[in-house]
């Protein structure tokens, strides 16, 4: 009876700090159980495109930024019944590169960034278990991408209910 204990409150408290980098490919938690389905999903993802190119530097003034430079996306996870989720991953993805691709900022919110893909920082997930309510993060594209990116969340409310590739709203990164 101890022995059972033991094992369930190991499984209850296994990512407190993050995703593993197992799950970069599928997206799914380690819970052992099936997703909740997205149609009934509590969680709102939205991406925000800027319509100024990222700097290449901190202190780069607007008008020397490089036309075909990086573009910057806001991203916000947010819960919409005002109950809070413990964890989260993202990642971009386009029909044009293979994997996850870009860099994510952590804008608000505690993340720690995953390197899924095509390079450092192309993923980000939580850094603790506690209750989160809204997370917002920066993506930044590689300068030489054009075309349509797709960001995809798992979010976990609490062990047993916990969402797969929620979609945000698909952004077109031109020229």
């Amino acid at each position: 009876m101890i022995y059972t204990l033991f094992i369930v409150v190991s499984v209850v408290r296994a990512f407190p700090n993050g995703v593993p980098s197992l799950a970069c490919n599928s997206m799914v938690p380690g819970h052992g159980l099936r997703p909740q389905s997205n149609e009934n999903s509590q969680i709102v993802f939205e991406a925000e495109p800027n319509l100024v190119h990222a700097p290449l530097r901190k202190d780069e003034p607007m008008e020397n930024r490089k036309k075909n430079g990086p573009h910057v996306v806001t991203l916000t996870l947010r819960s919409t019944d005002g109950v809070p989720f413990k964890g989260f991953f993202v990642q971009a993805q386009s029909e044009n590169v293979d994997g996850s691709f870009g860099q994510f900022l952590i804008h608000q919110g505690p993340g720690h960034y995953g390197n899924c893909g095509n390079g450092k920082r192309t993923s980000v997930t939580h850094a603790d278990n506690n209750r989160k309510e809204k997370i917002l993060l920066k993506w930044i594209s590689p300068s030489n991408f054009t075309g349509e990116v797709k960001f995809k969340a798992t979010v976990v409310r609490d062990f047993s209910h916990f969402w797969v590739d929620l979609p945000s709203n698909p952004v077109t990164v031109e020229d």
